[in-house]
């Protein structure tokens, strides 16, 4: 129920399920449970920009999926706290993060995985300037993603490389990637993400 709440969009409520999982796991000893939902948790406050909370609930994440060896877990909440740090704007934890989580990946064969670290990779060198690497990371994700199949993967992926080519100052890159975005996230009628697709590509087209 909170995942579904948080795919809504629907913060609050998915806080309130992954809250009532805690004393129902910490009673029945399933730390294994606790550790994934410690992260949902934290993947919740930071949707909110709560990164003190998120912070906290990715460390127990984390100190739980250690314990127990929770390759899964670990590895995506190294990519979570990635994803927290290129939002605060320190890039060096950011790269650090995602290449711990590339390396679980890899190793376990998780293409998806693999697929999301390479896109937040791409960003971290596009906010560094540093073009083509951060293409080369991109189009590593996206090859990832072909061979899921995934589509929403290559959605998220286009659309990061459209923001990636604004801050670069390639508008027309920009454009094409985000048009590719918009098509693949119709594909899987994610309307939120569609949405703000549709937002970045309306504003760089215009602009």
């Amino acid at each position: 129920l909170g995942i579904v709440a948080n795919i809504r969009g629907d913060t609050e409520s998915a806080i309130a399920h992954y809250q009532s999982c805690v004393p129902l796991a910490e009673a029945s000893g399933m730390e294994t449970h606790l550790a994934r939902t410690f992260h949902n948790l934290g993947i919740a406050y930071a949707v909110r920009k709560d990164w003190s909370d998120a912070g906290d609930y990715y460390e127990r994440a984390m100190k739980l999926a250690q314990k127990h060896s929770i390759a899964e877990t670990l590895s995506a909440v190294h990519l979570s706290r990635s994803h927290m740090y290129f939002e605060l704007g320190d890039l060096d934890m950011a790269a650090v993060a995602c290449g711990r989580a590339l390396s679980i990946y890899s190793s376990s064969h998780h293409r998806l995985g693999e697929a999301e670290a390479y896109r937040v990779l791409g960003s971290v060198f596009a906010k560094r300037s540093e073009e083509i690497t951060a293409v080369e990371m991109f189009k590593r994700s996206l090859e990832m993603a072909r061979e899921a199949p995934a589509p929403l993967e290559s959605a998220e992926t286009y659309h990061a490389m459209g923001l990636a080519y604004e801050a670069l100052g390639k508008p027309s890159d920009a454009v094409a990637a985000l048009e590719n975005a918009v098509e693949h996230f119709g594909q899987v009628q994610a309307e939120n993400d569609l949405a703000r697709a549709r937002a970045d590509l309306d504003r760089i087209g215009s602009s």
